[in-house]
């Protein structure tokens, strides 16, 4: 049973949501959901879904980017250690540049919008190496390489259980336990000592099983790889009694394109009301377009700033775009 056990921070209903919406997006609904009620009839057979990661590639659909846990609770720590490494608005002078690429699902400004005010040197500096640390040592990614893509930072890599990082004058060298940098003169013990349970809490397990869903989406060539990752977690919370089974079911696709009218008209509807891109972007992000391609079609949608006529009438063509 411990194979099937999910950190806190996953959420299988977000995860469902990314599974339906992947599925419908990548045009295999309808033929997974066939084939899965056909599997129902067969003899159970074991496969095999990918787990993951939270430091998978960056990409639109990377698992951070849907399986973020909300700042509550218990998970306040990993949350606390993840917006350290990914979202960089920390403090006046931070470990890595700002990351501006349309790659990443969330950009600077919407990490604060989710995460927080930036914080002091002081209250990053512990976490954001600790989080480093623990990426080595997740139980099958020993060979992982820890690097950001336009960023100033030098990364060094003396073993697997320590880490350099050079940014802006500044030296931090982290291990599971200890962090030292030169603001201070001494090592900083660590607030948790990594153990199993936080190791644990960094990844998802590949997962076996015989569920007719997992089976129907491997045998579909077309399914996206976001759709197993998501099913992992999905089956996970399934087994957890998390969901119930009548809730794990994929759409048709007139469902879907009917669903995705709906959130466009809505999205059309309060941008003539409001002159709003951030409603537009509540409103179609994920479930019509990833929020890379809205960035690249739309803008930023948390400038904030007021649209000029013409701006607006431009928006509204592209979401007429969507809607046929």
């Amino acid at each position: 049973m411990r194979l099937w056990k999910l950190p806190s921070w996953a959420d299988p209903r977000r995860a469902l949501r990314t599974l339906i919406s992947a599925a419908v997006e990548g045009g295999v609904a309808s033929a997974v959901k066939a084939r899965s009620r056909e599997l129902e009839l067969d003899a159970p057979e074991m496969v095999e879904l990918p787990g993951f990661h939270l430091f998978e590639p960056p990409s639109p659909v990377a698992p951070y980017s849907w399986l973020m846990p909300q700042l509550k609770g218990d998970v306040s720590d990993l949350i606390n250690l993840w917006e350290c490494y990914v979202d960089q608005q920390l403090g006046a002078r931070t470990p890595m540049t700002p990351i501006e690429s349309d790659r990443f699902v969330l950009g600077r400004t919407a990490f604060r919008r989710v995460f927080g005010l930036p914080r002091r040197p002081s209250q990053w500096f512990q976490p954001a190496a600790m989080i480093i640390a623990l990426a080595q040592q997740v139980e099958g990614q020993e060979n992982l390489s820890v690097s950001v893509e336009r960023s100033k930072g030098k990364f060094e890599r003396s073993a697997i259980s320590r880490l350099r990082l050079h940014v802006s004058g500044y030296l931090l060298e982290a291990t599971p336990t200890t962090l030292y940098s030169n603001l201070g003169a001494r090592p900083i013990e660590a607030h948790r000592p990594a153990s199993d349970a936080m190791l644990d809490g960094l990844c998802i397990r590949p997962l076996r099983t015989a569920h007719p869903l997992a089976r129907a989406l491997l045998e579909n060539e077309d399914t996206p790889h976001t759709c197993l990752q998501a099913a992992n977690v999905v089956l996970r919370g399934l087994s957890a009694k998390r969901l119930s089974a009548r809730e794990v079911r994929l759409p048709d696709a007139r469902a879907g394109r009917v669903a995705r009218e709906a959130a466009v008209v809505d999205a059309i509807n309060h941008l003539d009301r409001e002159w709003s891109l951030r409603a537009v972007y509540d409103r179609i992000v994920p479930t019509v377009i990833s929020a890379a391609e809205f960035r690249q079609d739309f803008g930023n949608p948390f400038r904030g700033t007021a649209p000029r006529p013409e701006t607006v009438k431009r928006w509204r063509e592209s979401l007429f775009a969507l809607a046929t």
